[in-house]
């Protein structure tokens, strides 16, 4: 059953009271949960926010803390830092009922106060709000639902779980998060994506494209659009999966011209074999070509676009936002023509 707003709020004070005692803070110390800080590309909002004086206290409440959950913290620093404030009167606080030996450690590291909450006092905000932490946005299922939404511009979440062939639940859960992150909006009973920078720049933290760079091979030409169609053929002709990616398949999508020295390419394993017995250039001249190893089914809905193979819209969009800024311009192409395509 829901919580009763009420009961909500007598937890969040019992909870706010507890860490203000553990940090020695008097009562005249202001405390907001959820606050809004960062800026409209990188938007944070840690659980607790305690202004004494000059200090702000940034804490975070958790019930499974990892190692990831103090990079969120460091993350907020310096989100705060590159908007030019000055940090120097920022502390940052993880508070959870268990702490792993290795949190510990890279706490004491970095910095970190750690506050251990006792057993009885209930961690209101993983109840209150939204489990948005539990969505993952460049998972298949989830990021089935945002190109959905890219696609149609508006959609029930009836529509989106029966055209992406998803449960209503898992629709409702992804649709919750993106709200609670002011990625999308509610109009009427719709939805439609409000900030794409957001979405892009939570892309790119949580799926570095260039993470799944494995390979890099020469291959002697000055074309890349000749070498690609090449590639395309033969690959296919030796029955190896393959699909053009990332700034290839975003130029072909768009009409943006080919960077001039490389291409970018999934592949699997035998196909790595292939190319780098068949191409590599061992004097590392002409045009690179970088190997991707996938991370999920990338082939899916592949498309052949001017004699080349590549990745489909979707795909190739999660790709391009995972290049994070260097691929921005190629991105917000796409994202322009996205439901024409």
């Amino acid at each position: 059953m829901p919580i009763e707003r009420t009961e909500i709020e007598r937890m969040e004070k019992e909870l706010e009271k507890f860490i203000r005692i553990k940090l020695n803070l008097n009562d005249s110390t202001s405390a907001e949960f959820e606050s809004f800080m960062g800026n409209r590309y990188l938007p944070i909002r840690p659980d607790i926010v305690f202004i004494d004086g000059t200090r702000t206290i940034i804490v975070e409440i958790s019930t499974r803390p990892r190692v990831e959950t103090i990079g969120r913290l460091l993350l907020m620093k310096e989100i705060l830092q590159k908007d030019q404030r000055d940090i120097s009167d920022i502390e940052l606080v993880l508070a959870a009922k268990a702490f792993p030996n290795k949190v510990e450690e890279t706490a004491e590291h970095l910095g970190i106060r750690l506050i251990m909450i006792p057993h009885d006092i209930p961690l209101v905000r993983t109840i209150s709000r939204p489990s948005n932490k539990d969505v993952k946005i460049t998972s298949d299922k989830s990021w089935k639902i945002i190109t959905r939404l890219l696609k149609d511009g508006t959609s029930s979440i009836r529509q989106l779980a029966l055209k992406e062939d998803v449960s209503y639940g898992w629709a409702n859960k992804v649709v919750n998060s993106l709200l609670f992150q002011g990625i999308i909006e509610k109009v009427g009973n719709q939805f439609k994506i409000a900030n794409i920078h957001d979405l892009l720049n939570g892309v790119g933290w949580e799926r570095t494209f260039d993470r799944l760079k494995v390979e890099r091979v020469h291959v002697r030409s000055k074309s890349p659009m000749g070498i690609a169609k090449e590639l395309t053929a033969n690959l296919d002709d030796q029955g190896l999966t393959f699909s053009f990616a990332g700034i290839t398949a975003g130029a072909l999508y768009t009409g943006y011209a080919f960077k001039h020295d490389s291409l970018s390419i999934y592949l699997e394993e035998d196909g790595i074999k292939w190319i780098k017995e068949t191409y590599d250039d061992t004097e590392r001249s002409g045009l690179v070509v970088d190997i991707f190893r996938p991370d999920r089914n990338v082939f899916k809905n592949s498309q052949m676009v001017e004699g080349v193979s590549i990745t489909s819209p979707s795909q190739t969009l999660l790709d391009l936002a995972g290049l994070g800024y260097s691929g921005r311009d190629l991105t917000n192409a796409l994202v322009n023509i996205y439901a024409e395509i």
